[in-house]
């Protein structure tokens, strides 16, 4: 069944997901736009922030931005929760079982973790004042490649 999800992710900051979000290319909205998550039943809690994929579709063709974004929230405790539908391929809302993911929510939300991810990695290489380039595979796979200065 489709459902809302909550779940922590590791970040430090609100910013880091702007910047990950840039990096793919997708649509960032904040308080001032009106931000509430958005999943198959409609809108969800409200949010710090959301991010709108954008260019990405389920494995039936359909545009995933259009029906879904991923939504972050500082919780009172100080950590960031992130919430997103567990079912982002809409024609099998019903199938997924709880506690499960299909394979697009998977993917989706997986792209952005990784943006984010690339993105901590930056800026901690740029604090160490170290140079890095990352590279795309034939597997469509991208490696950092790091070179530190003495």
């Amino acid at each position: 069944m489709s459902k809302l999800v909550t779940g922590s992710i590791t970040i430090e900051s609100l910013e880091q997901v702007r910047q990950a979000a840039a990096v793919l290319g997708w649509t960032v909205y904040t308080p001032l736009d009106g931000v509430r998550v958005k999943y198959y039943e409609g809108l969800g809690e409200v949010c710090d922030m959301t991010v709108q994929p954008i260019d990405e579709q389920d494995k039936y063709g359909h545009d995933v931005g259009s029906k879904y974004t991923i939504g972050f929230r500082r919780e009172s405790d100080g950590h960031i929760s992130m919430l997103h539908d567990n079912a982002m391929n809409g024609a099998e809302a019903f199938t997924v079982e709880s506690g499960q993911q299909d394979d697009t929510t998977q993917r989706v939300v997986g792209k952005l973790k990784q943006a984010i991810a690339r993105v901590r990695v930056e800026s901690l290489l740029m604090h160490e004042k170290a140079s890095w380039r990352v590279e795309q595979r034939a597997d469509g796979a991208q490696v950092m490649v790091v070179r530190r200065r003495n």
